[in-house]
């Protein structure tokens, strides 16, 4: 008995609810064809066009929107590497993936390195800020890093009095630069007065980035 009265109940429940017919059936295909014709981007996205790339205007005030975010940051001081990178994930939102990014990023010095973990103390940071405006000043101090004992005789400048001058002789001098030609010759000193090709600042990163963006074949929107 107690069969029966389940076969009862389940045959109640499909009778309750029946199928849909075949007729029905077609025209709900009809009914879900018109909704797609009304709402085209629901049925396709081959018309969608790609976000427009930003004009170079809107990736430099981008930039330096984001670094001036940063806490101690200032221009003229050093960037890192996860820092450049946090700005090219930006431009990337925005609709500007930086081309050869990682090449980009390889050139900017990594938050590790001695010299760079000291420049970022309160003695290092104004020691930069008085040395930002010496041509190739950085450079110097990344080769003079190298050099034997070069490190401890760059802290020892920093901490001194008007440690700076040092600085300014040697890149705006030309005993500066005949001093330059005889280091040049110490192990790891190989080409003290040129540029090392790395990525300091914000200013630089800003140069390369416009070169990066003038190489690219424009879109209409940022011509």
């Amino acid at each position: 008995m107690s069969s029966l009265v389940a076969l009862s109940v389940c045959l109640g429940i499909l009778a309750a609810d029946p199928q849909p017919t075949t007729a029905g059936a077609a025209a709900t295909a009809r009914s879900g064809a018109t909704a797609a014709s009304k709402h085209p981007g629901n049925a396709s996205t081959k018309n969608v066009r790609p976000t427009p790339r930003p004009t170079f205007k809107t990736v430099q005030a981008t930039v330096e929107n984001f670094f001036a975010t940063l806490p101690d940051y200032a221009t003229g001081r050093v960037i890192v590497r996860s820092e450049a990178e946090g700005a090219c994930k930006q431009l990337q939102r925005m609709g500007w993936p930086v081309p050869q990014s990682t090449q980009l990023l390889e050139l900017i010095p990594d938050g590790e390195e001695e010299l760079i973990q000291f420049l970022r103390t309160p003695e290092g940071r104004k020691f930069m800020d008085q040395i930002a405006r010496f041509p190739l000043a950085y450079d110097r101090l990344d080769r003079w890093s190298k050099l034997k004992g070069g490190m401890r005789e760059i802290r020892s400048t920093i901490q001194g009095p008007d440690g700076y001058r040092l600085l300014e002789y040697l890149t705006t001098t030309t005993g500066g630069k005949n001093m330059g030609q005889m280091l040049s010759k110490a192990p790891g000193g190989a080409g003290f007065n040129q540029p090392t090709g790395r990525i300091y600042t914000t200013q630089s990163l800003l140069a390369r980035l416009k070169q990066l963006y003038d190489q690219q074949e424009p879109s209409p929107s940022s011509r």
